[in-house]
């Protein structure tokens, strides 16, 4: 199976100082987070054939913008969930901004103008759950390989974390805030330097040969199971890198 069938998105991006570049992404967040690691400017994701910053609105696969209806339902919802918690005394700072607050940590959105078709179940389900109802089991997410748990959402899921842990890594080493990320910047800058994403996917290569990974767009091709030993193997190269946990106990885990 060729690579591009696991893409949807480009991402543009401009690195300081130079003309902007475009990758293959799976998602907006995915392509959020490569850019936050690599210090890039994010420009636009859009999928191929468009020209859009905004999420395409593929209404054949039911992600086009929340109708009238919809929105009005979900009003509706938040309404009756905040009139509950206000007179429990468990809500405050008006409807407008709870309901702000709830859409943000439920979907990452910052309020249903942003929100499409995908995110109304969710955001429903949200809501009448946090006034103590029970949402309907979400069905079985599809699996890409034999092995158990191997999902395309998973998958994103640990890559994200990777980019977390590298960005996470990056501040620490570049613009340490407190003694312990001083100690850790002293430590790696006489340890070699920062870990970087090609660092990273130098591991990953070693670590699958058979597996073509010319940029990290193309970790979404590996499985679940060998994602979570790259992002285990580059959790404790960092630590070595910034000299915690005990050498021995970390060359045993991985």
């Amino acid at each position: 199976m060729k690579n591009e069938l696991y893409y949807k998105y480009l991402c543009e991006a401009r690195a300081t100082g130079r003309a902007s570049h475009t990758f293959q992404t799976v998602s907006h967040d995915t392509a959020r987070a490569l850019c936050d690691v690599n210090g890039w400017d994010l420009i636009r994701v859009y999928e191929p054939g468009t020209d859009s910053d905004r999420p395409p609105q593929a209404k054949a696969k039911g992600d086009g913008p929340l109708s009238p209806k919809q929105r009005t339902a979900l009003v509706t919802e938040a309404s009756k969930t905040y009139k509950m918690l206000s007179d429990l005394g468990l809500a405050s700072g008006g409807f407008d901004n709870w309901r702000h607050e709830q859409v943000k940590a439920c979907v990452n959105r910052a309020g249903l103008t942003e929100c499409t078709n995908w995110h109304y179940k969710k955001l429903l389900n949200h809501f009448r759950a946090l006034r103590g109802g029970k949402a309907p089991k979400p069905a079985p997410a599809r699996r890409w390989s034999n092995e158990g748990g191997d999902t395309p959402e998973r998958r994103e899921q640990i890559i994200l974390q990777i980019a977390r842990e590298l960005g996470h890594h990056a501040r620490r080493v570049e613009n340490p805030q407190t003694p312990a990320d001083i100690a850790a910047a002293a430590a790696a800058t006489l340890k070699g330097g920062l870990i970087t994403e090609d660092y990273m996917m130098a591991i990953a290569r070693g670590k699958n040969p058979s597996a073509t990974l010319y940029e990290s767009g193309c970790l979404i091709t590996l499985t679940a199971a060998k994602l979570e030993q790259l992002l285990w193997t580059l959790r404790n190269r960092i630590a070595a890198r910034e000299g915690r946990g005990k050498t021995a106990n970390r060359n045993k885990n991985q």
